[in-house]
């Protein structure tokens, strides 16, 4: 049983496919199928179940997998501390960053942390929270700002900051000063991006309510982009509405105790972080605002 072997095993597992998994690590096919193949007869054991529609992991497979990804976890924090033996925080990191996060990235934790860390640089991956989860579970990102709600198996969770979801809308489509009901947000044109669809359809039905939905996307961005069009009512975190300079709009909190959402940094349970990315996350998890 070689490392190789074993990066292999994780890369066939979280591709779903040879083919995807031998493109992900840039190179051809059939070593990659011979070196699994090797493994197994090794082994004495069969590590995936194949058929003509699907690959998938046998359940020795998949428990040799989660062993090896704590020893090439651990095999990466040996190389850190050999090249790095004082511990200066440098190397790059592999941040996933979704767009409704953008106030934070921009916010005093990353100025002190650049700050007190100047040889530590970034790559930002952006994208929605469900894709960036993904890639973080495929080890191509070593942390990343999610939102919920989102399913945190196989995952550590570091809670940033907890804030409501507001109506926002134009003053010609939505008038008024304080907080709105569910009963008279159904009046209006709503529109919302998908991941809430489940959270905003339940309320509304709990109460008897048939929302009128203009839109349904997949970026905050969107909702909140229609919204200053006056084509509807958006549904959004407050932070993304305040990061517009619209002041024209009308904003007003959601009268509904489960309307809100939270952002966090998501890593890998059990992976090995770099001392980077623990000081990361420590400067944001202690200095990070918490909205109401």
């Amino acid at each position: 049983m070689t490392l190789r072997q074993l990066e292999y095993l994780i890369a066939v597992a979280d591709s779903g496919s040879f083919s995807a998994a031998a493109e992900n690590l840039h190179i051809s096919q059939p070593p990659l199928s011979t070196q699994i193949r090797n493994l197994e007869e090794e082994l004495g054991v069969i590590l995936f179940e194949r058929n003509t529609r699907y690959i998938r992991l046998t359940d020795t497979g998949r428990n040799l997998c989660e062993r090896a990804r704590q020893i090439l976890d651990l095999c990466e924090e040996a190389r850190e501390e050999t090249r790095n033996p004082d511990q200066t925080l440098k190397g790059r990191l592999i941040i996933g960053a979704i767009s409704s996060c953008g106030t934070l990235l921009a916010g005093p934790e990353l100025a002190r942390f650049t700050r007190d860390h100047p040889n530590v640089t970034f790559e930002l991956v952006e994208g929605n929270t469900l894709i960036l989860l993904d890639k973080l579970r495929k080890r191509e990102l070593d942390l990343t700002f999610v939102r919920t709600p989102f399913d945190p198996e196989g995952l550590d969770i570091h809670p940033i900051r907890r804030e409501p979801l507001c109506a926002v809308a134009t003053p010609i489509v939505m008038s008024g000063q304080g907080s709105v009901s569910l009963s008279k947000l159904s009046s209006y044109p709503l529109i919302f991006y998908r991941r809430y669809e489940a959270l905003f359809r339940n309320a509304f039905s709990e109460e008897g309510l048939t929302p009128r939905v203009r839109c349904i996307n997949d970026d905050a961005r969107t909702t909140l982009m229609w919204a200053c069009a006056g084509l509807g009512v958006g549904l959004l975190p407050r932070s993304i509405i305040d990061s517009t300079d619209r002041r024209d709009l009308v904003i007003r909190p959601i009268d509904h105790a489960g309307f809100s959402t939270e952002v966090a940094i998501a890593c890998r349970k059990g992976q090995y972080l770099p001392p980077a990315a623990k000081a990361f996350i420590h400067y944001f998890e202690n200095g990070a605002g918490r909205l109401a």
